[in-house]
């Protein structure tokens, strides 16, 4: 059983940034999309500052305006997807997206990703903190257990930049030490 997070807020949380990325964020629907709106919200209560960056969304434009009227900024970039891996999109210029906001923490999702190895690079790069979510490892067989295998030898970049890791269910906090 999940015991609650608590999040605790920075000192000066109401002069602080927090830039969320993610893959896909509501409309979207899944568990790392309805995660990260949920801890948006939340973060924004506290009076941090949140900024999402995410894949673009035709649909997006009513989420968008009624998230704007609670303090969060959701922006939104083309991204290439890859088939077979839901994911994994490939957004041009991320890093340098991201690096161009004022941000005092980055936070990124999800394990197989791509979108947290570009937050882990602008956190390094800017010198700020960087916060990873990993909701669970993804199980693959056949030819894309071999993705699996190379994402987790490159993980080890994002792993060792993150200031803080968090795992949202047992499994992934087991599984991630054969990976990582």
């Amino acid at each position: 059983m999940q015991k609650p997070i608590k999040i605790q807020p920075l000192p000066n949380s109401a002069n602080s940034v927090i830039v969320q990325a993610v893959h896909a964020f509501p409309p979207d629907m899944g568990g790392i999309e309805t995660h990260a709106y949920n801890l948006c919200l939340q973060y924004a209560k506290m009076g941090y500052e949140v900024i999402v960056h995410t894949s673009s969304n035709p649909d997006s434009h009513e989420t968008d305006s009624n998230l704007a009227k609670k303090g969060i900024t959701v922006k939104r970039h083309f991204a290439i997807s890859i088939p077979g891996f839901s994911s994994v999109k490939i957004i041009p210029f991320f890093t340098i997206h991201l690096m161009l906001e004022r941000a005092d923490i980055y936070h990124s999702h999800g394990y197989g990703a791509i979108i947290p190895f570009n937050t882990a690079i602008a956190a390094l790069l800017t010198r700020k903190k960087f916060i990873w979510t990993i909701h669970g490892i993804p199980k693959f067989f056949g030819i894309k257990k071999i993705f699996t295998s190379l994402y987790s030898l490159a993980a080890h970049l994002p792993l060792k930049i993150a200031n803080k890791l968090i795992c949202v269910s047992d499994s992934a906090k087991e599984d991630l030490p054969k990976y990582a």
